[in-house]
This record gives structure tokens, C-alpha cells and sequence, in this order.
């Protein structure tokens, strides 16, 4: 099953694709477009992960790419369900997820510590 990316209308087709210019029934906007691509990835080039492809300047317009494939309702679900590759690298670093006060212990030590600085670099210059 198939859905417009604008409001999650279903495409109903007998045909594997829409048309260039074929438009959601639901509210108009364009079928054959980036944002309906199973290879729509934003951070990769062009925002597509298929190399070299055309340049598409409003990814919500209907284009002419020969790599078009509709991405289908489960896989978009599975996408915006998975968490991104370095999601659980950046919450272990930052401590976020834990409960534990041992995760944030060393940033509070530093935190304490840096309101001294100032006094100790001024007692260096004493006369």
C-alpha cells in the first residue's frame, strides 16, 4: 500500500507508480516526487542515497527521476520508528536515558570546580 507524504492519503492504483504529474486526491500534491521515494534520505547527496542523481531543487514537486520507486506504508513506518545510527551513542555520551547520578557526576565535579578558576588565576598575579 502506498500513502501521499503530505496527508497520509492511500494510493490506490493498479499501476506499480503514479504518473509525473499524477496528484494526491486527499490534498493535491504531487505523487511522483522526492518525499515519495524509497530512496528520499536527508544528509546523503541530493538527499538521495542512489549516487549522482539529478539535481532536484523542491523535493515536494513532481519530477522525472528514472530512479523513482513509491515507498510503501511499512517502510516508511520502519524508518520513522528507527532510531538513527548515532542516536544511542550521543544519549550514552550526554547520560541521558540513565538515572543514575554517576553519569552526570564528572560534568557536576567539573561545573563546581570551574567557578574557582577565575580566583586562582587572579591569585597568580599577585603582587
Amino acid at each position: 500500500m502506498y500513502t501521499c507524504f503530505n496527508c497520509g492519503a492511500a494510493w490506490d492504483s493498479s499501476l506499480r507508480q503514479p504518473a509525473v504529474k499524477e496528484t494526491c486526491e486527499g490534498c493535491g500534491a504531487y505523487l511522483h516526487c522526492c518525499r515519495n521515494c524509497t530512496y528520499h534520505r536527508q544528509g546523503y547527496p541530493n538527499a538521495c542515497y542512489i549516487p549522482d542523481t539529478e539535481k532536484i531543487a523542491d523535493r515536494r514537486r513532481a519530477n522525472f527521476c528514472d530512479e523513482f520507486e513509491f515507498i510503501s506504508v511499512t517502510t516508511r513506518e520502519k524508518r520513522a520508528g528507527a532510531p538513527r545510527k548515532g542516536d544511542a551513542t550521543l544519549a550514552a555520551l550526554l547520560g541521558e536515558g540513565s538515572d543514575t547520578p554517576e553519569s552526570t557526576s564528572g560534568v557536576k565535579e567539573w561545573l563546581g570546580t570551574s567557578d574557582k578558576v577565575p580566583e586562582e588565576f587572579d591569585d597568580l598575579f599577585e603582587d
